[in-house]
């Protein structure tokens, strides 16, 4: 019984378009060089060189929004700390984080000048927290300020960050999104901070003695 002649074309092209899709090992490096390429390209054009002897770093422009769930928009730009340090500091209205990377595996996007941003979910979820409604809020955030693919970026920015935190207006501490009880054990420590100074601590209900518990071994506690 002959085989019918569509069924014939049919495998025909199939084979060929098997043939294709093969790569050989040199197109998988190529294609690989690629994406580096296209990746650092990237890097380049976000983070643009920074000038030592005006000890220029990043700050960030956290975008507002009405609508808490919308993507995260950020605007990078370039500043001299030589204005705080001979200039007005009172005028530096800068926020630096204090914060857990996270899990490095558990990424997700932010945009950062028009470019999509790779970033753990935990520095996502301070943003989407911190995000105003109407106003931007002007943030430094390592994971951002400094190109982290770049080592020179990286040996240039870390011995500032004593400047940084140093001349900021304000230092947020970020243990986390709101979780294992963690609203009530804030608000068992700010009514424990505002009492009359106490002899001995006073008794607590077990539910707030664990929620304080699981708040203060959150990693930040525990971070190098």
């Amino acid at each position: 019984m002959s085989t019918p002649a569509s069924e014939l074309m049919d495998a025909d092209s199939s084979e060929r378009a098997a043939q294709t899709t093969q790569k050989s090992p040199t197109q998988f490096v190529e294609d690989d060089k690629v994406r580096h390429d296209a990746k650092s390209e990237s890097s380049q054009v976000l983070y643009e060189p920074l000038s030592e002897d005006r000890l220029e770093i990043r700050i960030i422009d956290l975008e507002p929004s009405t609508d808490y769930h919308s993507e995260i928009h950020c605007r990078l730009r370039k500043f001299s700390l030589l204005e705080v340090k001979y200039g007005n500091p009172s005028l530096f209205c800068l926020e630096a984080l204090s914060y857990t990377w996270g899990n490095d595996a558990a990424l997700t996007n932010v945009v950062v000048n028009g470019q999509r941003t790779r970033t753990t979910r935990n520095l996502e979820a301070f943003l989407r927290h911190r995000r105003e409604t109407h106003e931007k809020v002007i943030l430094w955030v390592d994971a951002i300020c400094i190109n982290q693919n770049d080592p020179q970026d990286k040996n240039s920015q870390i011995p500032k960050m004593n400047m940084i935190y140093g001349f900021a207006s304000k230092l947020t501490i970020w243990l986390g999104p709101d979780s294992d009880d963690s609203s009530l054990a804030m608000e068992t420590l700010v009514k424990l901070g505002c009492g009359a100074p106490y002899d001995k601590m006073p008794l607590l209900e077990r539910n707030k003695v664990t929620a304080l518990q699981k708040l203060l071994t959150r990693p930040w506690w525990t971070r190098t």
